[in-house]
């Protein structure tokens, strides 16, 4: 029965979802693909709901549930794409150079900059005073610090493993020993690059070269293959430590982590078989 009551939304979210994404990417750019994608997405399933079913709450009380993304889509297009020559120099980006090997901090712009500015101003907008808003976050922060701890740790972890090339390493021998089947393991590729770094774009600035390097040497289209990594790259969000880490201690589920783990395996399996064996067929097809 739950199944089946959501099985509409999912679905509506499913197409509304790569419809954008797919506009976007035409018409904008990579830059708001995922971001204009969910919100669009979100707001429309609102909306169906509340004109084609029964409404369960009126659309001031919709609105303010999702001030938060609104707000925080309008900072991305004004810092991406209205301000970002801008917002790209200095002082908005602080720049060091620590032994031939230039670092830029762009403190505004960067992602948990702006989700913070969009929490507080959403907050306001929904009535929060200075001192809810200052306990909420303090409180939060004592919630998430052994999470943090984790979460640190572990991108330590996959800046030393990419840096020794230990990720590259097992990503070749993979595609070594899959030869002219690669594809099927090319989204698998990707799930190893978010299950390490636990995020989606993290494995695609580790494997997305070698991706398109390998379906070249084997014959394959490599946008193709490259945009593998980027699909596989989801199912990795399943079993990412640092992803569970994250979740399990926003909805009070510390110390669980091993049993959401083992309950996401096998359908992160099964997900990235799927899709592997789709990204080969269609890749015989365009070669």
């Amino acid at each position: 029965k739950g199944i089946k009551d959501s099985l509409f939304d999912a679905i509506m979210i499913g197409l509304i979802f790569t419809i954008t994404q797919t506009l976007v990417a035409f018409f904008i750019g990579p830059e708001l693909v995922a971001v204009l994608g969910s919100s669009v997405s979100l707001i429309s399933i609102v909306i169906i709901n509340h004109f084609f079913r029964k409404p369960n709450g009126k659309l001031r009380g919709i609105f303010l549930s999702v001030v938060n993304y609104v707000i925080l889509l309008v900072l991305v297009v004004l810092t991406r794409l209205v301000f970002n020559d801008v917002l790209n120099k200095y002082p908005f980006v602080i720049t060091f150079d620590i032994g031939g090997h230039i670092l830029k901090v762009d403190y505004l712009t960067t992602p948990g900059t702006l989700l913070l500015i969009s929490s507080i101003i959403g907050a306001f907008i929904q009535g929060a005073n200075f001192k809810t808003i200052s306990m909420t976050l303090l409180e939060t922060l004592d919630k998430i610090k052994w999470s943090s701890i984790t979460i640190v740790s572990i991108v330590i972890l996959a800046k030393v493993m990419g840096n020794t090339g230990m990720i590259i390493s097992t990503a070749v021998l993979i595609a070594t020993v899959s030869g002219k089947f690669y594809p099927i393991f090319s989204p698998l590729v990707g799930a190893i690059g978010t299950f390490i770094t636990g995020s989606d774009t993290s494995s695609n600035i580790l494997f997305g070269i070698l991706q398109k390097e390998t379906a070249k040497n084997l014959g394959f289209d490599t946008t193709w293959i490259a945009s593998s990594n980027t699909s596989g790259a989801t199912a990795g969000k399943m079993i990412s430590p640092q992803s569970i880490a994250v979740a399990s201690s926003a909805v009070g589920l510390q110390g669980l982590e091993k049993q959401i783990i083992s309950t996401t395996l096998p359908i992160c399996l099964v997900y990235s078989l799927i899709l592997g064996m789709y990204v080969w067929i269609v890749s015989l097809l365009i070669v």
